[in-house]
């Protein structure tokens, strides 16, 4: 998983998907960072549809990377608080800093987001190279 690992650190973009009350599907692009080498941190609005939908069902996907070369991620959120927000932000602000502008926002929220599974897929190669990790 170290190619996956090395596409996401070299990311500032990923797709977040989540899911409503009622299975609706909702996507959105937001910048992120990693934290740990695995986990995902981003922030958003308190009253985003994404957000909303992560207090329902904390059950979220990521696809990073667009081109030849992407990780699809599969995980659980939740919001930061305390401490582990703290730390979480200056990392996050160091990969993303005009976020940084939006840190004392009355609505905003940081999320992690820890894998349950992650593939990597590689279409620069015939037959294209792909490697899955499972997380427990």
């Amino acid at each position: 998983m170290k190619d996956a690992m090395t596409l996401m650190g070299g990311c500032s973009l990923c797709v977040l998907s989540t899911v409503d009350s009622n299975g609706a599907s909702e996507s959105a692009l937001v910048g992120f960072s990693v934290f740990n080498d695995q986990d995902l941190t981003i922030g958003t609005d308190r009253n985003s549809r994404k957000f909303k939908n992560i207090l329902v069902n904390s059950r979220v996907s990521v696809v990073i990377g667009w081109e030849d070369k992407s990780v699809q991620y599969e995980g659980v959120a939740r919001e930061l608080v305390g401490q582990e927000l703290e730390d979480r932000q200056k990392e996050h602000f160091i990969k993303n800093p005009g976020s940084a502008k939006y840190k004392d926002e009355p609505g905003e929220v940081y999320v992690s987001i820890s894998p349950t599974w992650i593939r990597f897929t590689d279409g620069t190669v015939d037959p294209w190279r792909v490697e899955e990790r499972q997380f427990s």
